[in-house]
């Protein structure tokens, strides 16, 4: 039930005000025997003991959060009530501690009824670090029985009187001394009650003293002006290792046999410079922080002391008080934080980026290096300025939106030319991030910001090309028009007088074959042999034009079985070279199927046509992994080429030296280069000369579709269908 004071003193106390545990000092506050309530400054109870509770008769639920007038209503009859009241009025408006006098306040017992009971009560004020009241404790003595015993005295007094009264007979002097006996008698009581209500009354005081400093949380020590040290808290005790104030209660001197002194820096603090030896020279300090050291058991802490004297109403002193604070956690934590805030400032120092941390007034306390070049400003000058003197009035117009939107909660993005004072316009993209204090409200933000000047520059640059590039591809569509058109006339105009000369060359031979000698035959086997490589010509110029202008459409395609149907075309051309086909099977790809066959069409008989002559022919179709990426081949032990070479190879019309003595035109390779681009692949070839050539192609699927499944590279050979034609 101590923990929402608890809570309440940590939040009014500075961030250094470290304390005991909570739980010891619950367990101190629910260990008095007395009942105890604490009262904040509207009079409303933040924390009960448990005997205020059974006391009372009113559970905890009912009594936390109100205001002690709403628990126990007002009596204006009350003598208890104004009693309260008045102490309470002065405590909180001098601050100063009042003890008051005995009033009877019965409480409910058991069976409903109520008991007689008197209590003494004081009310204490607590402090904040600041000198200012922020609560009352409120405890009260049951002091019943020694209230019955003196009106008990009073009664048999009275009877002693009234008996006297009623013996009319006895002589008037035996009645005159027998008076003044009683007199005497009465006076005496008096006395003695009067010593005795005062008596008790200390003691009652010290115990509340003894309550009260064993139930602070910093360290109390006072000691007398010869240096010895007389009491010590239960707070105090436990930071410097003692369980009894019999251990404690010594010279200032002899405690250098138990603890050693060092400043922060390990430098020893001299006796003359302890913090009782501070006081006793009539200083008054706070805050000296020093390294403790226990020379018994080794034990190390850092402690916060302040100290003064304590004056009498004559002004005199009488007695030194210390107080003091174990630091050590918080020490660590500030060296933890320093060095964090250290090694963060190095990191968004090297970072080409702009960090800059605000408060909710926008003043500015943190600012990386990267954006104090922006405003070609120094950090250290920067710390703790407001952010529209720092950006120039501009750029703070054109943040000032993000800044209301972010102070609001909300995370903000944003790209815009900000008009920096001193460096100019930049384009950044900026990301606000609201930060929050400890009761959950926006205290101000953080500011990544990046500079996408050159970026920006990019894109406009990529826009004018793209520009251009749509303007390039307008012209090369009406070019690819013009070529298709000029194709359709290849194909109509050239192929019909093909037809004409291949007709007539026929007819000649056929009505006038006999008739010629043998020379004109020659001509004419010539003349038609020539035609039909013109048709061929004219058919690679087709197939080299559709390679780019046909419809695209791409399927799941074997490859494998489009190079058997392939190797079959080639044997019908010449049935009797024999040469071996070895074709690795369920090679599959994500291809157009017609522009798929016209590869393997030109690179398998490219591979026929460079075998030719050689005495075991071998012609290779396969896959492989190279790179991650899956790669086709054609294979051959052919004619080869020389390898400095190999990049005019797939272009049209462009054949290697000593290709003249086999049949083409030199549009097969560019063929399989434009169908191989058009797919989004590449082909290369590798070769040597006589020791044949090996070309490779990929075919990747399109972009966002899986590439149709294969066998792991490097499967048997025994796999390959091994065909010889």
């Amino acid at each position: 039930m101590i923990r929402p004071l608890y809570r309440i003193h940590r939040k009014n106390h500075r961030e250094e005000d470290k304390e005991p545990s909570a739980l010891n000092f619950q367990a101190f506050f629910e260990a008095t025997p007395d009942p105890c309530v604490v009262l904040d400054l509207e009079r409303r109870i933040v924390a009960v003991n448990n005997v205020y509770v059974s006391t009372s008769g009113i559970s905890r639920e009912n009594l936390i959060g109100r205001k002690l007038d709403e628990v126990f209503p007002d009596d204006q009859v009350s003598r208890g009530w104004v009693t309260l009241r008045t102490s309470l009025d002065r405590v909180f408006a001098e601050g100063v501690t009042d003890v008051m006098e005995v009033v009877r306040y019965d409480i409910p017992a058991a069976d409903g009824r109520f008991q007689e009971r008197y209590w003494s009560a004081i009310n204490s004020p607590v402090f904040g670090p600041d000198g200012k009241l922020t609560h009352v404790v409120h405890r009260a003595q049951d002091v019943t029985v020694a209230v019955l015993r003196a009106q008990r005295r009073e009664r048999e007094a009275e009877m002693s009187r009234q008996a006297a009264l009623r013996v009319p007979q006895f002589d008037a002097e035996l009645l005159a001394r027998s008076e003044e006996v009683a007199d005497t008698n009465l006076q005496l009581k008096q006395a003695n009650e009067a010593l005795a209500r005062r008596t008790e009354e200390s003691e009652r005081l010290l115990i509340q003293l003894e309550a009260v400093l064993d139930g602070i949380r910093e360290g109390v020590i006072i000691g007398d002006l010869e240096g010895h040290v007389l009491r010590m808290n239960r707070a105090a005790l436990a930071l410097h290792d003692s369980s009894s104030l019999d251990e404690v209660r010594r010279h200032l001197e002899s405690y250098q046999d138990l603890f050693r002194l060092t400043r922060l820096d390990g430098e020893p603090v001299p006796l003359a410079d302890w913090p009782l030896a501070r006081v006793l020279r009539g200083e008054e300090f706070t805050e000296q922080e020093v390294k403790v050291e226990s020379i018994g058991s080794g034990k190390q802490w850092i402690g916060s002391y302040s100290g003064s004297l304590v004056h009498d109403r004559e002004g005199n002193p009488f007695l030194a008080v210390l107080t003091v604070r174990d630091v050590t956690e918080r020490r660590r934590i500030e060296d933890e934080l320093r060095t964090a805030k250290e090694q963060l400032q190095l990191v968004t120092d090297t970072m080409p980026v702009g960090v800059v941390r605000c408060t909710r007034d926008r003043h500015c306390n943190w600012i990386s290096a990267e954006y104090a070049r922006w405003i070609d400003r120094d950090v250290e000058e920067l710390a703790g300025e407001n952010l529209a003197d720092i950006i120039g009035e501009m750029a703070y117009a054109t943040v000032s939106p993000y800044i209301e939107r972010v102070l609001a909660g909300k995370e903000v993005s944003y790209e815009s030319v900000i008009e920096y004072a001193g460096t100019g316009p930049r384009w950044v993209s900026a990301r606000y991030v609201p930060t929050y204090d400890a009761s959950g409200s926006v205290d101000g933000w953080v500011a990544v910001i990046f500079d996408i000047s050159q970026r920006k520059e990019l894109e406009e640059q990529v826009r004018r090309l793209n520009e251009s590039l749509a303007k390039r591809v307008a012209e090369l569509e009406e070019a690819n028009q013009e070529l298709e058109a000029f194709n359709r006339m290849v194909s109509h105009d050239l192929r019909q007088p093909l037809n004409t000369i291949s007709t007539s060359c026929q007819a000649v031979k056929m009505l006038c074959g006999e008739r010629l000698g043998a020379r004109c035959q020659e001509y004419l086997d010539i003349a038609y042999a020539k035609v039909f490589a013109m048709n061929d010509l004219i058919d690679s110029l087709l197939t080299f034009s559709r390679a780019s202008q046909s419809d695209f459409q791409r399927e799941k395609v074997d490859l494998s079985e489009l190079a058997e149907e392939v190797a079959a075309d080639l044997r019908m051309t010449e049935p009797r070279r024999e040469v071996q086909f070895k074709l690795e099977p369920k090679a599959v790809a994500d291809a157009d199927p017609k522009l798929a066959r016209a590869i393997l069409e030109n690179l398998l008989g490219n591979a026929w046509k460079y075998t030719e002559g050689r005495e075991h022919p071998v012609i290779e179709f396969g896959q492989r992994e190279i790179a991650g990426e899956r790669v086709y081949f054609v294979r051959d032990n052919g004619k080869g080429f020389d390898a400095t070479q190999a990049d005019q190879l797939f272009i049209p019309f462009r054949r290697l030296a000593g290709s003249d003595r086999y049949r083409g035109f030199g549009i097969g390779l560019a063929t399989v280069d434009r169908v191989v681009r058009r797919h989004g692949g590449k082909v290369w070839a590798e070769g040597a000369p006589e020791q044949g050539a090996i070309f490779y192609f990929t075919l990747p699927p399109e972009p966002g579709k899986k590439s149709p499944g294969h066998r792991q590279p490097g499967g048997s050979p025994a796999a390959e269908r091994v065909t010889k034609g």
